[in-house]
């Protein structure tokens, strides 16, 4: 896997928030990715050809997300 930590400004944040990442690589065909900050924490997983965002899920207190890519083609 791959750990970095990075700065990214989030303006509800009150400006630069510090995003703990950790890339994980157990599925043959897609990366996991874990997004940490102080309050949320969210996991993305991302095609390893086309480098799209396939499913995600996160948490902030009580609340929870989740999204999944849709097929648009043909619309």
């Amino acid at each position: 896997g791959y750990r970095a930590r990075l700065p990214m400004y989030i303006y509800e944040g009150g400006g630069t928030v510090w995003h703990d990442i950790e890339v994980q690589e157990g599925n043959p065909e897609a990366w996991e990715v874990i997004v940490k900050t102080k309050d949320t924490t969210y996991a993305y997983l991302i095609d390893k050809k086309t480098r799209d965002i396939v499913a995600g899920r996160g948490q902030r207190g009580d609340m929870e997300f989740r999204m999944q890519k849709h097929d648009t083609k043909g619309y």
